[in-house]
C-alpha cells in the first residue's frame, strides 16, 4: 500500500513538473515575441 501511494505521488509530481515546463516554455515564447514586437515598435518610432 505504502509503495503504491509513493509511486502515485511521484507520478503526480512528474506530471506537475511536465506542466510546469510547458508553462515555462509558453511564457518564454510569449516573452520572446513581446521583445521582438518591442524592438519593431521602437524601430518604427
Amino acid at each position: 500500500m505504502g509503495m503504491h501511494l509513493r509511486f502515485n505521488l511521484q507520478n503526480e509530481l512528474s506530471m506537475v513538473k511536465t506542466q510546469d515546463n510547458a508553462l515555462n516554455c509558453a511564457l518564454y515564447q510569449v516573452n520572446h515575441v513581446a521583445n521582438i514586437w518591442q524592438k519593431i515598435i521602437q524601430h518604427e518610432g
